[in-house]
């Protein structure tokens, strides 16, 4: 819940989330996020939505711990390193399945994503899927995971870089891994750019 909190010194933006009821785990229930910032201060590191549900409490000058940047970081530097085996065995055994070709696709990869990283980005949006919600295409699967775009520039091109990670779920980790790897030249108006689970290609994919 977001409030506009007015004191006679200054103006806060201020949201809380606190779990009245949970059947499955009873721990859970209880204040689980505090957030505050003045409203001078109010930017889209405070309001958006992955980070908004980091547990504790969160003020200007604390860090919240980001595993979207740890994972582009881990990509990018094993894609750098042309370490094929490395970035298969990131991936969950459902998306091993599902993408047959994955060892080619690797490959090209390699030979798509060209030059040093100057820098990343999050684009468009990130969004930390919590253990309540269901899974892509099999909706009795829940799961918890990171979805995330980035755009990627190199000294030779400028890429946009969509991945699914899937952190843990409920049917046996057959889903925990990289469910989905995307790289697109930023330019490339034609290809497919997805936006959740059910839109994603499982495995790797570059144009």
């Amino acid at each position: 819940m977001w409030y506009d909190l007015i004191t006679d010194a200054d103006e806060y933006a201020f949201y809380f989330l606190d779990c009245l009821v949970e059947r499955s785990n009873p721990d859970e229930v209880g204040l689980y996020a505090l957030r505050a910032v003045r409203k001078a201060d109010e930017d889209e590191h405070f309001t958006s939505y992955q980070n908004m549900n980091y547990a504790g409490i969160w003020l200007p000058g604390v860090d919240i711990p980001d595993e979207f940047e740890e994972k582009i970081d881990e990509i990018l530097e094993i894609i750098g390193k042309q370490d094929k085996n490395a970035l298969i065995s990131m991936f969950s055994k459902d998306a091993l399945v599902k993408d047959k070709n994955i060892t080619e696709s690797a490959e090209k990869l390699f030979s798509f994503l060209r030059g040093s990283v100057l820098s990343r980005e999050a684009d468009r949006w990130k969004y930390a899927a919590k253990e309540d919600e269901p899974i892509y295409h099999d909706k009795k699967t829940r799961f918890s995971g990171l979805i995330a775009w980035y755009t990627v520039v190199t000294d030779k091109a400028k890429y946009d870089v969509f991945f699914v990670d899937c952190i843990n779920d409920s049917d046996g980790n057959a889903h925990t891994g990289l469910y989905s790897l995307q790289v697109i030249r930023a330019d490339d108006t034609q290809a497919p750019r997805p936006w959740d689970w059910e839109d994603a290609y499982a495995g790797i994919y570059v144009p």
